[in-house]
């Protein structure tokens, strides 16, 4: 990620920050005044979203450290383990709800619910609603994996306020007010869901594990002028930036010169799809006769 980009981020998750502190202490304050667990637990999750967007912020700021002799491929795996953090966070975060969503179920607390507060709550939907898709949208365009991450963690923010609403309106419809925390169950275990598979998602990319299909970049590779065939292809990273190498056969016959123009053709065939930030390393080897050629060979 270039500089300019990485600076754009972080103006991104700081407005994303603000508007969703604001959220959490709306969310927050009503639930407390109404004693509603399930509003309450909304807003624990908005405030997980606020946290996450300063574990963000250090990440990248750690990250778009350029390589050094230590760190030769540079510090954006630090982005990754921010997001990881964010993951665990949010799982604490939902078991401690779900500890509090069962007392409930056994004795319901009682409910202050008016039109003024639901009002308040459709008008934390509609500002999240504004952030996921913006923040989605900032996050492709700048290809960071943080903001794409924290942008479904505000989705999912979305559906558990609507969840929250439908059940406050089940209650002013006459249902038992132990489905206020029926629904604070449903929110935390979806919030669980929601860290665990941050933690997943970040855990392949630390864990090396293949970024791009090699399968696709075996039959694109091989339709190239000059391309027998291709082997070992490896790839780790993420959306954000990618590292891929790959061996290719050409024909003995090849010039050195002509062998050269041709990986970088590939680079820049690789790049073009997977964006300039991705790092390839073709490695070329002789014909030995017992490769079925790929595309046309050139000498």
């Amino acid at each position: 990620m270039s500089s300019e980009n990485y600076k754009a981020v972080k103006r991104t998750l700081w407005l994303i920050m603000a508007a969703n502190i604001a959220v959490a202490a709306a969310k927050l304050a009503l639930g407390c005044i109404a004693g509603s667990r399930s509003v309450f637990a909304d807003g624990v999750h908005s405030l997980a979203d606020s946290f996450s967007n300063i574990l963000g912020l250090i990440g990248i700021r750690m990250s778009e450290k350029p390589g050094d002799r230590k760190h030769p491929y540079g510090h954006g795996k630090f982005e990754i383990i921010a997001s990881m953090f964010i993951g665990i966070m949010l799982s604490g975060m939902a078991l401690k709800i779900i500890a509090g969503a069962a007392a409930g179920l056994r004795n319901p607390p009682p409910l202050d619910f008016d039109m003024r507060k639901t009002a308040v709550m459709t008008a934390t939907v509609l500002v999240n609603s504004f952030v996921a898709i913006f923040e989605y949208r900032c996050g492709k365009r700048l290809g960071s994996r943080i903001l794409v991450t924290d942008s479904l963690h505000t989705r999912g923010d979305v559906m558990v306020s609507c969840a929250v609403l439908a059940g406050l309106a089940a209650i002013g419809a006459g249902a038992p007010h132990s489905v206020d925390s029926a629904v604070s169950l449903c929110v935390a275990v979806f919030v669980l869901f929601s860290g665990i598979k941050i933690i997943k998602d970040c855990t392949d990319v630390l864990a090396d594990s293949a970024a791009v299909d090699s399968e696709w970049i075996a039959e694109t590779v091989k339709s190239v002028d000059g391309v027998i065939d291709v082997h070992r292809i490896r790839s780790r990273g993420d959306s954000s930036k990618i590292f891929m190498d790959l061996h290719i056969i050409v024909s003995p016959d090849m010039r050195v010169d002509r062998a050269h123009e041709l990986s970088h053709e590939l680079e820049k065939m690789l790049k073009a799809r997977f964006g300039e930030a991705t790092e390839v390393a073709v490695h070329i080897e002789p014909d030995d006769g017992r490769h079925k050629s790929g595309g046309r060979q050139l000498g």
